[in-house]
């Protein structure tokens, strides 16, 4: 039986351990916001279009690292597109940087000619 109760006690305290790091996470801001004045973006019923114009990105954790250089791209509505290629060659960054979680260092994103800066975070994600 004593046993059993210290199982249940480490337990226990792995759970307060693991509920005390969610919460600082779920207190932690992003510093990408929405604009104060989002537009909106134009009649989606035929598709949207996607555009990234000579986009740098470096993560912040690795500034001296461009994980994306001069980086272009454009769908036009309805197209499909297929990112491919070896881990750590950016696919997941760029669709990271188009449902900005993070913006670009330099260069555009554009969805439906409204640059993704533009947007409020609630519409664009």
């Amino acid at each position: 039986a004593f046993a059993v109760l210290g199982e249940v006690y480490g337990d226990l305290l792995r759970a307060a351990g693991a509920t005390e790091r969610l919460m600082e996470l779920l207190d932690t801001h992003s510093p990408i916001a929405s604009p104060a004045q989002p537009r909106s973006v134009q009649d989606q019923s035929a598709g949207s279009s996607v555009v990234f114009d000579h986009v740098q990105f470096c993560y912040p954790s690795r500034p001296d690292h461009p994980a994306l250089h001069d980086f272009s791209l454009t769908v036009a509505p309805g197209e499909t597109v297929a990112l491919v290629g070896p881990s750590g060659a950016g696919k997941s960054t760029v669709f990271q940087l188009l449902l900005r979680f993070y913006d670009p260092q330099s260069g555009s994103i554009a969805l439906n000619g409204v640059p993704t800066r533009e947007l409020s975070l609630e519409d664009l994600r």
